[in-house]
């Protein structure tokens, strides 16, 4: 926890946080596109760069709402998603590949 609030005033986490808690890898993963970003990505273009490899493996985790304010970090909300359901469409309304 020490570490986790040393980061955040940096802001450089994404807004909302994607936590998953049961899947170490998949929270690794969500680190590693991150910092490959150049802390840029947030949490759609996280979840878009997972969703093809681990589609299955999503549920079960928890979205992290903070702010940075003058008097520190404030944790505004942390959300449980049972399920996660996302698709891609092109511009013609039709599913993706």
């Amino acid at each position: 926890m020490y570490e986790f609030q040393q980061v955040l005033p940096r802001k450089f986490l994404p807004k909302p946080l994607p936590i998953f808690i049961f899947k170490e890898e998949l929270q690794k993963e969500v680190i590693r596109i991150f910092n490959e970003s150049g802390n840029t990505f947030r949490y759609k273009e996280i979840i878009e760069k997972l969703w093809d490899k681990y589609q299955n493996d999503f549920g079960n985790y928890y979205l992290l709402f903070w702010d940075n304010t003058k008097d520190g970090v404030i944790f505004k909300d942390f959300d449980f998603v049972s399920k996660f359901d996302y698709e891609l469409k092109d511009e013609h309304n039709n599913l993706a590949n």
